[in-house]
C-alpha cells in the first residue's frame, strides 16, 4: 500500500509551510465554527483544506514554490515586527526606545542617563532624548 502512495506522489509538489498553515487554519476554523455554530467558518475551512490538498497534489513546482516564498516573506515580516515588539516590551524597564526621525531606525538607550544626544547607527543623524 505504501509503495502505491509513493508512486502516486512521485512528481507532485507535496507539503510545504503554506500548506501546513492552511491546514492548521482550517482546523482552527472548524473548531471555532463548532463553538459558535457559524456555518460560514465551516465552509471556509473546507475551502482552505481543498486549497491545501490541491497544492499538495499539484505538479506545478514553480507556481507552488513561488506562492510558498511569498507566504514565507509575509510571515517573516509579521513575525519580525511581533518579535521586535515583544523584545521592546520585555526590556522596557531597563531601556528607553527611540526612533530616528530621519530613517525610523529603533535605538535603545539605558534608563537613568538623563538627557542624552543620540546618534543613529544607520544614518548618523543626531537627535536628543530623555532617558
Amino acid at each position: 500500500m505504501m509503495e502505491k502512495v509513493r508512486r502516486f506522489m512521485q512528481g507532485r509538489y507535496g507539503v510545504d509551510e503554506l500548506s501546513r498553515f492552511l491546514m492548521f487554519l482550517s482546523i482552527g476554523m472548524i473548531f471555532l465554527g463548532g463553538i459558535t455554530g457559524n456555518g460560514l467558518l465551516n465552509l471556509l475551512s473546507v475551502v482552505f483544506i481543498g486549497i491545501a490538498y490541491a497544492r499538495l497534489l499539484s505538479r506545478n513546482f514553480y507556481r507552488c514554490s513561488s506562492q510558498n516564498q511569498k507566504y514565507l516573506k509575509l510571515r517573516y515580516k509579521v513575525m519580525g515586527r511581533w518579535s521586535g515588539f515583544l523584545t521592546r516590551f520585555r526590556e522596557r524597564k531597563i531601556y528607553r526606545f527611540y526612533s530616528c526621525p530621519k530613517c525610523s531606525q529603533k535605538v535603545r538607550i539605558p534608563r537613568g542617563q538623563g538627557k542624552v544626544r543620540i546618534t543613529c547607527p544607520k544614518c548618523s543623524t543626531e537627535f536628543s532624548g530623555k532617558s
